[in-house]
């Protein structure tokens, strides 16, 4: 089970924008699936800088 990063509650699955995505439903959150971050080429470079 994913929890939220904010407050720790049970993550929902959920498609926006044609992309799937974690959502917290008790504080309205959206949270990028991880691992697609990670393997997006432009966003690591972005946290390795940064």
């Amino acid at each position: 089970m994913h929890n939220c990063p904010y407050c720790s509650r049970p993550l929902l699955r959920h498609i926006q924008h044609h992309e799937i995505c974690w959502f917290c439903s008790h504080c309205w959150a959206t949270v990028p699936v991880l691992s697609e971050v990670l393997t997006q080429p432009d966003l690591i470079g972005h946290f390795e800088t940064n």
